[in-house]
């Protein structure tokens, strides 16, 4: 499924024509005010419209939240370059609550393919999980997999950011998860605890 693309927003043609140094050469730096005064104002609308809708923690929102300085806050050298940036937030269709609603869908039914229990309702739990955890554990020599079947011994029951203190102990020990009865009262520390005596460590 093609991914959902926005109606053209730019001014100055395409998405080409908002190189820093094109805009420069092309046009006056009265347009080019003119044009960043136009775009912000729709980069600013779509970013509160992600925000509501839940997508405050999505790289599109994370990464252009903080480029949509008023004109009154840089110097006339700024401008072209912070135009170039807010252009390209605009181009993508991940700008939009619609295309961020494309892609999670995309993900989900890609993950679903492979095996893997993700739904509309815990898919950001399961990324949050993914992004705090996937990356110390490939330093730990465990591949994603091994992380996607800690989250779904897991879910809801223990606070991520607990195990990250000792998780390679946590992914040794994770087929063993399901056999503690009501880990949900217990501490990370607890079962943690429990695991290794399972474990034989």
């Amino acid at each position: 499924m093609a991914l959902f693309k926005p109606s053209a927003k730019l001014g100055f043609g395409t998405i080409e024509h908002y190189n820093p140094q094109y805009l420069i050469n092309n046009f006056t730096s009265s347009e080019v005010r003119k044009e960043y005064s136009r775009l912000r104002a729709i980069a600013v609308k779509r970013l509160s419209r992600l925000s509501k809708a839940g997508f405050g923690e999505s790289s599109a929102y994370k990464y252009n939240a903080t480029n949509t300085k008023k004109l009154s806050e840089m110097t006339e050298r700024q401008v072209p370059l912070a135009l170039s940036q807010l252009a390209r937030f605009i181009h993508n269709p991940l700008s939009t609550v619609t295309g961020q609603k494309e892609l999670r869908t995309q993900k989900i039914k890609k993950l679903q393919s492979q095996g893997y229990d993700v739904t509309e309702e815990n898919f950001q739990n399961f990324t949050d999980f993914m992004e705090l955890l996937a990356e110390q554990a490939a330093d730990l020599e465990y591949d994603s997999e091994a992380v996607v079947e800690l989250w779904e011994a897991t879910r809801y029951k223990v606070d991520p950011s607990a195990m990250a203190k000792d998780l390679e102990s946590w992914l040794k020990n994770r087929h063993l998860i399901s056999k503690l009865p009501n880990i949900e009262t217990k501490t990370a520390e607890e079962i943690l605890t429990l695991l290794k005596e399972k474990g034989g460590e």
